[in-house]
């Protein structure tokens, strides 16, 4: 009866540590910010996979929300890996990056031509920068949002 109960422990221990890994995601992976959006774009586009802007802010309480809820999970999951590629584009941020006609840019100035009025924002770019599905402005409760990120990846893969 004693050992019955030390598997049971040890394997309810097993699974609490199995899920705690898979929540924490956000420690696994991470956002890479864009550099240069003509290279990520020619490779998203030749391993078959949409390229997704995501524009933050250092201070934005729903991209944490954002990051937490879906995208470090999406990260974390082949299925959306295989679907896309996510680059980060910063509001509040003075960069200098490449854009997709290859020349030196302000991030500010990319971010103009987008029109963005809102953080969180997710733009699905084709490999000349056009968007292709309609973007996400803001956050709203995760299955919702789930639902949004499958339309535009759908669309997105259509065009």
């Amino acid at each position: 009866m004693r050992q019955l109960w030390f598997v049971i422990i040890y394997s309810l221990y097993c699974l609490t540590a199995a899920y705690c890994t898979n929540v924490s995601a956000d420690e696994k992976v991470s956002i890479k910010d864009l550099q240069n959006a003509a290279a990520q774009a020619q490779k998203a586009n030749s391993s078959n996979k949409q390229l997704i802007l995501y524009v933050a802010a250092t201070n934005c309480p729903y991209c944490k929300k954002l990051n937490r809820d879906v995208i470090y999970p999406a990260l974390a999951n082949r299925e959306y890996t295989s679907k896309f590629v996510i680059r980060r584009l910063w509001l509040n941020k003075n960069r200098v990056i490449i854009d997709f006609k290859n020349n030196n840019i302000d991030e500010q100035t990319l971010l103009n031509q987008y029109g963005i009025r809102y953080t969180p924002t997710l733009l699905f770019v084709d490999q000349n920068g056009k968007e292709i599905a309609p973007r996400l402005e803001g956050y709203a409760p995760d299955t919702l949002y789930w639902d949004r990120l499958d339309r535009s990846l759908k669309i997105a893969k259509e065009s």
